[in-house]
């Protein structure tokens, strides 16, 4: 099926004005997410579409594995990227001399 076509286009479309209704309509059917999902990127790496595209990107794979059982364990990631151990993340670790 073709996408929509979109009778819209961003003014400047290498960033998201989240003050633009329509620009949070048009992003959000771009990336195939909420609204409110899109807030949230634009919110945790900033306006630019290149880091909102990768950290959508990100998350949509990480939540497919834990979906599928996969990454689950000691030493993997959290949703922020962070390795963690044992449910602590490694940064919380104290260092040895």
């Amino acid at each position: 099926m073709p996408e929509p076509h979109h009778d819209f286009d961003p003014l400047d479309p290498g960033r998201i004005d989240i003050e633009s209704r329509q620009e949070l309509h048009y992003w959000s059917e771009e990336f195939h997410c909420s609204e409110a999902r899109l807030l949230a990127a634009v919110g945790r790496v900033g306006n630019h579409v290149a880091a909102v595209r990768a950290y959508l990107g990100a998350h949509h794979r990480a939540a497919s594995h834990k979906r599928n059982g996969e990454g689950e364990g000691e030493g993997q990631g959290d949703s922020d990227g962070e390795r963690t151990t044992g449910g602590r993340a490694d940064r919380d670790k104290p260092t040895s001399s």
